[in-house]
């Protein structure tokens, strides 16, 4: 064999070889389930994004949630709670109201103060064990919500009326929640 052709040979070898090693790498047991995993932790399913109304500590329901003023008693206090009936972390979730009278009667609504606590609310008090934070007050319209929620979670919210007005009022509250109330980071296939 000549020489020119030994080292064209050679060279596809020790090429070949290189390549023939670079696939042949050694993966240990325990680095491949971790792999493993990671890879069935990215790839995602179906899923929902939704939240429902409920008392402090009751149920959900996807109904209206609804609370009765009088116009006779001063301050009043109610708490309501949002949950996260779906099954994505949320960043934020929003209540829709408006309050009206028996009779139909939707002018002069009471002014609405909405307040969240760093701790628990006390069910018969309405206090809090940590701090107060007030996230909103109107007569109607809608309350943004920005706490975190994981799926089944609530965030329990103190509603106050102040007693603006002498007549009694029904209120009724909606939840919603929207795509981009989803936590950042995961992937929803649209």
């Amino acid at each position: 064999m000549s020489k020119s052709r030994y080292r064209k040979r050679s060279k596809f070898l020790v090429s070949f070889m290189i390549l023939a090693l670079s696939f042949s790498i050694q993966v240990e047991r325990s680095d491949a389930l971790i792999v493993a995993n990671r890879t069935l932790n990215i790839s995602g399913g179906t899923g929902a994004w939704s939240s429902a109304l409920a008392t402090a500590n009751g149920s959900s329901t996807n109904n209206s949630y609804q609370i009765t003023w009088t116009g006779s008693a001063n301050r009043q206090n109610e708490l309501v709670a949002v949950v996260n009936t779906g099954n994505f972390d949320l960043i934020a979730t929003h209540l829709t109201f408006s309050s009206v009278k028996s009779n139909g009667d939707t002018t002069n609504p009471p002014t609405l103060t909405f307040e969240t606590c760093s701790g628990t609310w006390n069910l018969t008090t309405f206090a809090c064990s940590g701090t107060i934070t007030q996230i909103g007050s109107s007569t109607s319209g809608q309350i943004d919500i920005n706490r975190y929620l994981t799926p089944g979670n609530r965030s329990v919210i103190r509603v106050t009326n102040a007693r603006n007005n002498t007549g009694n009022y029904i209120t009724t509250f909606n939840s919603r929640t929207f795509r981009s109330d989803i936590r950042f980071g995961i992937v929803i296939n649209s």
